[in-house]
């Protein structure tokens, strides 16, 4: 189920309360929800979830004979569980197996697990979906990466997805440019007939799927995902097409050029700005990821930050930029309102 899907699933739930819950559990409802929306979560939003639950479980005919209100240690189906961001490695490194989505961990048609994957320095998942969603052998295995809370909260989009039933970006730059680069492919095929990034090969299909923020400050995996993008934003460009809207190709004239071609023609007001990106992309990729290191590496290592910066910190900040690019593209060649 995607988060959309989510959010409308919890939308039409929403519905039949209002239509066909008694007017107590309406209340209970309502007061809930109100106090929701003010601010952040904290044990009086828990004590008002738990009188509406039962409330709830009251209008349905359950019993709600031995349940205590209020005990704020007292577990239950959304206490928030914590995880290092390490035990996402095992499903990005078997993409044929299991999918990291946004909000999402699927295993095929097996078994899937709702989590918020969208904080930088860690994952949350309900205590009640690990005990629903994954069998022993998972749990025992997620259990290895627990975090103790720490002060630690789930996003602001989780939050408004999961309570106030409201549609929401993802935060983490990864999962907004999957988002976004896949919308941007689909509304610019739409209006122009043509896709911008041409469908990646059978054998490439993995890479949108295991891309992400590396989780390590392991170089080596920085540059795994660097690579990753490139072949996404530059080695998928659709030459043929750019070359026909343009006239004609020039001498000499590769990927990049072309699409800077193109932009200026259309009167792109970012064009400089995003053509150096993906030049840097480019030669991050050529001077460390492909080729052996040397001065051009040193240069490139600098001109990004790599010299000052963790490897994951220089890779969200380039996702940043990439992401802008993707909705300055959007805004400019398919804005919302056509």
């Amino acid at each position: 189920m995607t988060s959309e899907e989510y959010v409308k699933r919890l939308r039409q739930w929403q519905q039949k309360l209002i239509l066909f819950a008694d007017p107590k559990t309406i209340r209970a409802f309502v007061k809930w929800m109100s106090f929701l929306k003010a601010g952040v979560p904290t044990i009086r939003t828990i004590i008002l979830m738990e009188e509406f639950f039962q409330s709830l479980r009251a209008d349905l005919g359950v019993s709600n004979r031995g349940i205590q209100q209020g005990d704020e240690h007292a577990p239950h189906y959304l206490t928030p569980v914590w995880f290092k961001r390490d035990v996402l490695v095992k499903y990005y490194n078997d993409p044929n197996k299991f999918s990291v989505e946004d909000g999402y961990l699927r295993c095929g048609s097996l078994w899937g697990l709702r989590m918020d994957n969208n904080p930088a320095d860690h994952v949350v998942v309900y205590l009640g979906d690990l005990g629903r969603d994954l069998d022993y052998e998972e749990q025992i295995y997620w259990k290895l990466f627990n975090l103790t809370s720490g002060g630690r909260q789930p996003s602001d989009t989780n939050f408004q997805r999961a309570f106030l039933a409201q549609f929401a970006d993802p935060s983490a730059p990864d999962l907004l440019f999957k988002q976004d680069y896949t919308r941007l492919n689909e509304t610019w095929t739409k209006k122009f007939g043509w896709p911008i990034f041409r469908p990646l090969h059978e054998a490439d299909t993995h890479i949108l799927r295991q891309l992400h923020v590396p989780i390590t400050e392991s170089l080596s995996e920085f540059e795994v995902q660097v690579l990753f993008l490139v072949k996404l934003l530059i080695d998928s460009l659709n030459e043929g097409e750019l070359t026909r809207a343009c006239a004609g190709a020039q001498p000499e004239e590769r990927g990049i050029s072309k699409f800077k071609r193109y932009l200026e023609d259309k009167k792109y007001p970012n064009t400089d700005r995003d053509i150096s990106l993906l030049r840097t992309l480019q030669d991050l990729r050529s001077s460390g990821a492909v080729h052996a290191k040397g001065k051009n590496f040193d240069k490139i290592q600098r001109r990004v930050g790599l010299d000052i910066d963790s490897p994951k910190d220089v890779f969200r900040g380039l996702m940043s930029q990439v992401n802008q690019m993707l909705t300055d593209l959007s805004a400019h060649f398919v804005p919302a309102s056509e």
